[in-house]
C-alpha cells in the first residue's frame, strides 16, 4: 500500500491535505498513512470540524483586522461560507488570531489529544437526534468515524515517539569503541564516543548537566518540528521493530544520568 503524509500546507491561512511527499515547506506534517480515498475524504472532515478552508491555495486573503467593529464580508460564492462551516479568512470572516487558535486545535488531536474533538462531535450528535435532524446526526457520526480513522492511523506512531526518551549503547563494527546514541522524542539528539579521554571528568559533567536537561525537556515539546525530524524518527521507530531483541540494551534518560553520577564519583 502506498504510504504518505498529512501536510498542513505552507500557506497565509494553512489547512491539511494528504500529500504522497514531504513538501519542502509545510507548517506541520504527520504520518506515515496510507494514501487511501477514505483517508483523503476523513482529511476533508479534518478541514471541516476545525472550519479550516480547503479552497484552492491562490486565492486570496483577507484576514478581519483586530479591533475591526465591521461586520461586513466581501461578497463570496462559497458555500461552506455561507453555512459557516468554515472561518473564511478569504473574505475576512476571522481574525488570525481565531484562525490559529484553530490550527492549534487541529494540531493538538494529530498529536494524539482526541477527546476534545470527539466529545463536541457526539454533543453535535446529540443535539441533532433531539432535534430530529437525523440527517445532521448521520453526517456528524461519519465525521466521528472520519477522525477516528486518522486518529488510529497516527497513534502507534505518536505512542512510540512519547515514550522514545532513552539511551542506546553500541559498539562500533569498525574499531569497537562504546557508543551511546542519545534518543529524546524519538530523534538522535546525541552521540557520544566513551572511550577514555585525559578529560573524563569534564566530559562526564558535560554530559550529566544535558541528560538533565533532555530529561527535564521530554515534557515540554511532545510533537516534531520538522521533516528532518520527522523522518529520523520514523526510520529510528521502523529499525526497532525490526530488530526488538535491541529493544533489551536500551536505558531510560534516568538511568544514563546515575551512569553518568556513579561514573563520577569513582573517578574523584
Amino acid at each position: 500500500m502506498k504510504l504518505g503524509y498529512l501536510v498542513l500546507v505552507d500557506q497565509p491561512a494553512p489547512a491539511f491535505t494528504l500529500s504522497s511527499r514531504i513538501p519542502r515547506k509545510h507548517h506541520g506534517i504527520w504520518g506515515p498513512l496510507p494514501l487511501t480515498k477514505f483517508l483523503k475524504q476523513a482529511v476533508g472532515e479534518l478541514n471541516q470540524h476545525f472550519r479550516l478552508r480547503d479552497c484552492p491555495r491562490e486565492t486570496p486573503i483577507h484576514f478581519q483586522k483586530m479591533g475591526s467593529r465591521s461586520s461586513v464580508l466581501l461578497s463570496t460564492s462559497c458555500l461552506r461560507a455561507e453555512l459557516k462551516t468554515c472561518l473564511a479568512p478569504c473574505i475576512a470572516g476571522c481574525s488570525q488570531q481565531t484562525y490559529t487558535r484553530q490550527l492549534n486545535a487541529a494540531r493538538k488531536f494529530l498529536n494524539g489529544d482526541t477527546a476534545l474533538a470527539i466529545q463536541q462531535i457526539d454533543s453535535g450528535m446529540r443535539v441533532a437526534v433531539q432535534a430530529r435532524k437525523f440527517e445532521r446526526a448521520a453526517v456528524l457520526r461519519d465525521r466521528r468515524q472520519a477522525l477516528e480513522r486518522i486518529s488510529l492511523h497516527l497513534r502507534r506512531f505518536h505512542d512510540w515517539t512519547s515514550q522514545a526518551h532513552f539511551v542506546y549503547p553500541f559498539s562500533s563494527l569498525l574499531d569497537g569503541s562504546n557508543w551511546w546514541l542519545v534518543v529524546v522524542r524519538g530523534i538522535v539528539v546525541d552521540q557520544w564516543n566513551l572511550s577514555p579521554t585525559n578529560s573524563f571528568a569534564e566530559i562526564f559533567s558535560e554530559r550529566l548537566k544535558r541528560l538533565e536537561e533532555w530529561s527535564a525537556g521530554t515534557e515540554q515539546q511532545s510533537s516534531l518540528t520538522g521533516p528532518d525530524e520527522f523522518e529520523s524518527s520514523r526510520l529510528l521507530c521502523q529499525w526497532f521493530r525490526h530488530f526488538p531483541e535491541e529493544k533489551e540494551r536500551q536505558c531510560s534518560l534516568a538511568k544514563a544520568r546515575r551512569i553518568c553520577q556513579s561514573k563520577l564519583r569513582r573517578k574523584h
